[in-house]
């Protein structure tokens, strides 16, 4: 059975679906059909075209730029905003360092994993690395730790020292001195005074202080015949002794006469030297092997003295200056 529809109905159904496939356009530039009374109650309202209204554009006012004398400029370049704003840039390379700006957190090192492999080496394998350190390097390694320091400050790192041409401040001699030092120069060294720091004699548990020194040499120094006398005093052991160019006083000679195996001595050039000072000398050091008395401005009466009085084991004599004081009588 077929049925059949009415043609009006089949071609109301063919036209509202042709309807509905097709797309609606919109035109950009065109009216979009608003409606000005709602747009009032929004409280907007349609902006006109300036060429549409007819109203010719305002061209900005143009001025005169002076060579010689230009303008200042705007305020935001201005002194006190020129460190901020600088070619786009919120930092000035002249004014801001970015190293000094930034604040950095300093990484913290991490703890060095296994034990400390000097706990584990003796005393006498650390002295063997010491030894080969120079002595400004050993002060420093002192200030590790106690066991450092005393290894730092063992006897057998410092019996020779070198300080000349040092200027030495007071007290330091004298920290040189109880170290243990044996050989010690100091020649064209500036010595400060005292020797010995004030601090070691308010200290009643330190022994009297007697140095190791058998080997000094105070060549061209400068030094203060006090602090030469307080060098001195500690002085028991020496062998080989220059004091050229040094002041001499008779608290000095006495010291220097202390040193019964002194072999050597050199007084040239020294200044307040007597017969009466050199005769204590060579009354107690019977050992004396060379004496060196150069340009000391001894007088004929002082030599004569001087003479009668020489050690049997004098082997080397030096009175060079003395020449117009010489005569066939000190023969």
């Amino acid at each position: 059975m077929e049925l059949v529809l009415p043609s009006g109905k089949r071609s109301y159904d063919k036209e509202n679906s042709n309807n509905n496939m097709k797309c609606t356009r919109w035109s950009l530039g065109g009216d979009v059909g608003t409606n000005p009374p709602l747009l009032a109650d929004m409280g907007l309202s349609i902006l006109q075209d300036e060429e549409a209204a007819g109203v010719p554009t305002p061209t900005p006012p143009t001025t005169e730029v002076n060579v010689d004398n230009p303008p200042p400029p705007p305020k935001v370049l201005q002194q006190s905003n020129q460190n901020i704003i600088s070619n786009g840039s919120f930092f000035s390379d002249d004014s801001v360092n970015e190293e000094e700006f930034f604040v950095y957190k300093r990484r913290r090192l991490d703890a060095i994993a296994g034990g400390d492999k000097f706990n584990r080496m003796s005393d006498e394998l650390i002295l063997a690395v010491f030894r080969w350190l120079p002595k400004f390097m050993l002060a420093r390694c002192a200030q590790v730790s106690r066991r450092w320091k005393r290894l730092a400050f063992d006897e057998t790192l410092w019996r020779r020292l070198d300080l000349g041409g040092k200027t030495l401040k007071p007290g330091v001699v004298g920290r040189v001195i109880l170290r243990g030092s044996n050989i010690l120069r100091l020649a064209k060294a500036e010595v400060g005074n005292p020797i010995f720091s004030p601090q070691l004699h308010y200290l009643p548990s330190i022994p009297p202080i007697r140095s190791k020194l058998q080997y000094l040499d105070l060549s061209m120094a400068a030094i203060e015949p006090q602090a030469l006398e307080e060098l001195l005093s500690v002085c028991f052991d020496l062998k080989k002794l220059s004091l050229e160019h040094c002041t001499l006083t008779q608290s000095v000679c006495s010291h220097i006469a202390n040193n019964s195996n002194l072999e050597t001595l050199n007084l040239a050039m020294c200044y307040g030297l007597c017969h009466s000072y050199l005769v204590n000398i060579l009354n107690h050091c019977k050992r004396l092997q060379s004496l060196n008395l150069a340009w000391t401005a001894l007088s004929a009466g002082d030599l004569g003295v001087i003479c009668r009085r020489f050690p049997a084991s004098l082997e080397r004599l030096n009175i060079s200056g003395c020449r117009n004081t010489l005569s066939d009588a000190l023969n």
